[in-house]
């Protein structure tokens, strides 16, 4: 093994873990990703390559990483500055959406790339309904799926066209290994169906690839009320 650099994880720094009482969160991560920098220049004449590396890895603060880490090069002029955020790439509706520097400071907005699609199993009494996709298809350690619309085929029964069915309060409130349990007001004209289309909004990305061995690409510009025209599909490595 050689001495290459130094690599921390900002994302996981909360409020007051620089030492203050009260302190925000943001002056904690600064805190932080100060003191790899101070770590990195301190053992520069330790690195064994010409190109040592800085890196840093969150997809929330990747703008204070970038600003702090910046400066390095004028005391280490060929110092490598990594930056390992990747969740910005798909983005989410939940963790992502809430945490990124577009919603809490300012920087690119981001629009959620990847979505779960379900089905409505069963409807066993007003006002909930079981899906097919659980805790094996789904993210749910840092929040549960949101629901983002949900669907009926047409008339014909083919599926070959979608409808916006207008659900009031649509939630769900739980998953088990294969199921997501629904909870939802009034539905307009009647009630939600079995073989209803529910498109879920996904909260930390990371988990959603760590299931998912592949996902389909859909064609931006095609009409999501139409299923979307599928145009591929891409490999997942986690």
């Amino acid at each position: 093994l050689s001495l290459a650099g130094v690599s921390g994880f900002e994302g996981s720094v909360t409020a007051g873990s620089d030492g203050t009482v009260g302190g925000t969160r943001e002056g904690a991560v600064r805190f932080f990703l100060d003191g790899m920098v101070h770590t990195f220049v301190a053992l520069a004449k330790l690195f064994e390559t010409d190109s040592p590396i800085l890196t840093a890895g969150g997809s929330t603060d990747f703008d204070l990483v970038a600003e702090i880490f910046t400066p390095v090069r004028a005391t280490i002029a060929t110092a490598r500055l990594v930056v390992r955020s990747g969740c910005y790439a798909i983005h989410d509706d939940g963790l992502y959406r809430d945490t990124t520097p577009a919603a809490t400071r300012s920087g690119p907005h981001f629009i959620a790339a990847a979505h779960v699609w379900a089905r409505v199993l069963a409807v066993p009494e007003p006002g909930r309904a079981v899906l097919d996709a659980g805790k094996r298809d789904l993210a749910y350690d840092s929040a549960l799926p949101q629901v983002i619309q949900i669907y009926r085929a047409d008339a014909t029964g083919h599926g070959s066209h979608l409808s916006p069915v207008a659900v009031g309060d649509a939630t769900i409130t739980a998953l088990n290994d294969q199921h997501g349990y629904l909870s939802f007001g009034p539905v307009e004209n009647s009630a939600l169906r079995v073989g209803d289309i529910v498109k879920l909004g996904i909260s930390h990305p990371c988990m959603v690839f760590d299931k998912w061995r592949s996902v389909l690409l859909l064609d931006p510009s095609s009409d999501p009320s139409a299923g979307g025209t599928v145009r591929g599909a891409l490999s997942t490595f986690f």
